[in-house]
């Protein structure tokens, strides 16, 4: 991911391997999840995260190269708040997390 437009304002994180135990450890404010992760399916790793108390409210974008019509959805039924393909706008990906980050 290329962070460096993302990074005065967002701070970075990468795990590539174990995300959720990264995740508890060290409570971020929004998770950027590739569900086409090389050990474990994206989709699996999200429904732990939204189920495990630590993380369950931490909000989860899946960046997927899956632009198929149902992957979406699949994106979402798995626990993800939002969802963007790949190659991704770096302008709408901000948008995303800045929308998810808002106050409620």
């Amino acid at each position: 991911m290329p962070t460096e437009k993302l990074e005065p304002h967002i701070s970075i994180l990468a795990a590539e391997s174990a995300p959720w135990s990264v995740a508890l450890s060290q409570s971020p404010d929004v998770i950027l999840l590739d569900v086409s992760l090389p050990i474990v399916d994206g989709w699996d790793v999200a429904r732990q995260l939204k189920a495990a108390s630590g993380t369950k409210d931490i909000p989860i974008i899946a960046l997927t190269a899956h632009a198929m019509d149902g992957d979406r959805k699949r994106s979402l039924e798995a626990g993800c708040d939002d969802y963007d393909t790949k190659p991704y706008k770096i302008e709408r990906l901000t948008g995303k997390i800045e929308l998810l980050l808002e106050p409620s």
